[in-house]
């Protein structure tokens, strides 16, 4: 039995974000595959199950760098309080 499609909304619930983070992905060209018949967009699980394996990232390589310490705030000259 083939896979049957889905719509946006049962994308964006499978990866947890909302349906107008789905419609932002594909505009963008950064989201999972996606076809057209007329004017619906359809999605194949496998197909989105896949991006998704695409963009694992490993913690140990993921590590973002420390950020750099906040300035203290130099005072203003001319006032003296």
């Amino acid at each position: 039995m083939s896979e049957r499609p889905v719509y946006t909304p049962a994308v964006a619930e499978f990866c947890g974000v909302r349906p107008s983070t789905v419609v932002a992905w594909r505009r963008r060209g950064t989201g999972p595959r996606y076809s057209r018949v007329g004017n619906r967009v359809l999605y194949f699980l496998s197909d989105v199950e896949k991006w998704l394996r695409d963009r694992q990232q490993d913690p140990a390589e993921a590590v973002a760098p420390a950020p750099e310490p906040i300035p203290e705030p130099k005072p203003k000259k001319g006032f003296a309080w």
